[in-house]
């Protein structure tokens, strides 16, 4: 009997205390739940706290400087499009162009190239030269050594290449003894060399003008 009354009581303290109570000043039924409830701010506070943290905060690798992309300045392309260089001068233009033609001369004699290849590319220097000695005859420019040097491979080219061709068109008629002696194929050889020395000279002091 004692434990059936203290279930009812149980129940009807508890009936009262969550769904229903009787305001003293209005008299008014209030209903809802009227305990303690817990404080959970805290708790809520640090879900926020952890949600807005990055995301990339928990990649190891994130702020490794060896998968980083260089910055901008840094990079040769970026720098080379977004700087200016200074303009060349006419000059140094000419000059440029004049390297790859005594390049291909220098292949031709290195590799033993035919008569028709070499012959060819001279006269292309020949050629290209009559413009530069007309270009740069009354400027200062005609006074560099890379304007001399040149000239001189210019008149040394032209020599060689028409002994070669002469020696090949009139071969069978020239004797190799007093003046037929410079259509020799040792004697062209070593006029060969002698202007792939030049040529080579001539080069290196090309690429040094700016």
């Amino acid at each position: 009997m004692k434990k059936v009354f203290s279930i009812i009581f149980v129940l009807f303290f508890t009936a009262n205390l969550s769904f229903a109570a009787t305001d003293s000043a209005t008299g008014e039924v209030r209903k809802g739940y009227l305990g303690t409830l817990p404080d959970i701010t805290q708790r809520f506070d640090k879900q926020r706290s952890e949600m807005a943290r990055p995301a990339f905060e928990n990649v190891p690798t994130f702020r490794d400087k060896n998968v980083l992309k260089p910055v901008p300045r840094d990079n040769p392309n970026y720098v080379d499009l977004m700087i200016k260089k200074q303009k060349l001068s006419p000059y140094t233009t000419d000059i440029n162009d004049a390297i790859p033609m005594l390049e291909a001369i220098v292949e031709a004699i290195k590799f033993n190239l035919n008569i028709q290849k070499f012959v060819a590319r001279v006269n292309a220097f020949n050629d290209w030269m009559t413009y530069f000695k007309q270009r740069y005859k009354d400027q200062p420019e005609a006074y560099y050594i890379s304007f001399q040097k040149l000239v001189e491979v210019d008149f040394q080219s032209h020599y060689v290449a028409t002994v070669k061709y002469e020696s090949q068109r009139y071969n069978p008629y020239l004797p190799y003894s007093g003046e037929g002696a410079m259509y020799s194929p040792a004697s062209i050889a070593k006029q060969e060399q002698a202007l792939l020395k030049e040529l080579e000279k001539t080069i290196t002091i090309l690429k040094e003008v700016k």
